[in-house]
């Protein structure tokens, strides 16, 4: 299945790390990226206690922050829902927690608490595409937030859903349109970012001088290090871990985890 933009242009795959899927299929959604754009089409609603829609998303293991710019939604129904999603597997009746734009009826958070339960949803404000999206996952807690600018953020609400320790995250697209099986909402995203808090790794003595730092690293460390000297100054954050490391520093102490 090849996907195009809305000009005829093909998009290509999705980045390594996300996958595209029609969860429980009703119109044949697609997806695709290209010049730092996701695209994602779907058909069906995200209602009641069954979803129908097309998801890009990828595994959270733990607490982490989901933010994307969405910069378009285009669905013949005013309803026609895009937006950012925790879900606790790709199940139908999954529980999840989304904050989700529509075509014209405003953005809100919506969610499912238990397995098969029916939809909640909870107003939030009267705004258009584009806009900024976020949904932040905090253990079975998940805050939902917009923004104009992508720096100001307003809490628009939070629900408790039962989670994994892994849960599925990322960008939705439906129709809210069952009338036919060719009927699907295109939304697309830009500035989608991936974000786990920062947590303190093992301090490693480096004394074995000219070893690149990376030998030294946990595994699933992440690209910002802190780095503290033998004598306590600690100089700001790197973001590189430079071949030299092992001749300018004596010990080692940063996160592991981090997008």
């Amino acid at each position: 299945l090849r996907v195009f933009t809305a000009g005829g242009t093909p998009l290509g795959p999705l980045p390594t790390e996300w996958t595209g899927l029609d969860i429980e299929p009703y119109a044949e959604g697609s997806s695709g990226y290209a010049d730092g754009t996701f695209t994602v089409r779907g058909g069906g609603d995200i209602w009641g206690d069954l979803d129908h829609f097309h998801y890009v998303y990828r595994v959270l293991a733990g607490d982490g922050t989901l933010t994307a710019r969405i910069t378009g939604l285009a669905g013949a129904n005013p309803w026609a829902k895009a937006g950012v999603m925790v879900r606790a597997s790709v199940a139908g009746n999954a529980p999840y927690a989304m904050m989700m734009a529509t075509a014209s009826q405003g953005f809100h958070l919506q969610s499912r608490r238990t397995v098969g339960g029916q939809t909640d949803w909870q107003g939030g404000p009267d705004r258009r595409v584009p806009s900024w999206l976020r949904v932040q996952r905090v253990g079975q807690t998940v805050s939902a937030f917009v923004s104009s600018d992508g720096q100001a953020w307003a809490l628009v609400g939070a629900v408790t859903i039962p989670l994994g320790q892994n849960a599925l995250v990322g960008l939705v697209s439906t129709s809210t349109d069952y009338t036919g099986r060719n009927d699907v909402a295109t939304a697309t995203f830009t500035d989608v970012s991936l974000t786990r808090p920062v947590t303190a790794g093992p301090e490693v003595d480096v004394t074995d001088r000219g070893v690149p730092i990376a030998s030294f690293l946990p595994p699933g460390a992440g690209a910002e290090a802190l780095v503290v000297l033998h004598d306590g100054v600690v100089p700001q954050p790197t973001t590189t871990y430079p071949t030299d490391f092992a001749n300018q520093y004596d010990t080692y102490s940063g996160p592991t985890g981090q997008e």
